[in-house]
């Protein structure tokens, strides 16, 4: 995560996707199967003063089972946005 770190000192001031109007870089994770990696980025990106977009796979997400749900909510309550990464023309693809 090093080097996660050295790559968020070499932009300037990302923002989240629902900041698009502002102009710049938008900083933004399609996450689907890897929340515990995700969470630790969140976290970094906290530390810095950053926040970012968040894309999880709404399956999971919904996936009472799981971790998932609440690993979206720490994400989310590190002042990132959660947004559901819509997989649906793949789910159509592999269907047929």
């Amino acid at each position: 995560m090093d080097n996660y770190t050295s790559f968020l000192g070499s932009i300037k001031d990302p923002k989240p996707l629902k900041d698009h109007r502002r102009g710049g870089i938008l900083l933004r994770h399609d996450v689907d199967h890897a929340l515990q990696k995700a969470l630790r980025m969140a976290i970094i990106e906290a530390d810095a003063g950053i926040q970012s977009t968040y894309f999880a796979l709404p399956a999971h997400y919904y996936d009472k089972d799981t971790q998932y749900l609440q690993l979206c909510q720490e994400i989310k309550a590190l002042g990132h946005e959660i947004g559901l990464h819509n997989n649906v023309l793949k789910e159509a693809i592999v269907a047929n």
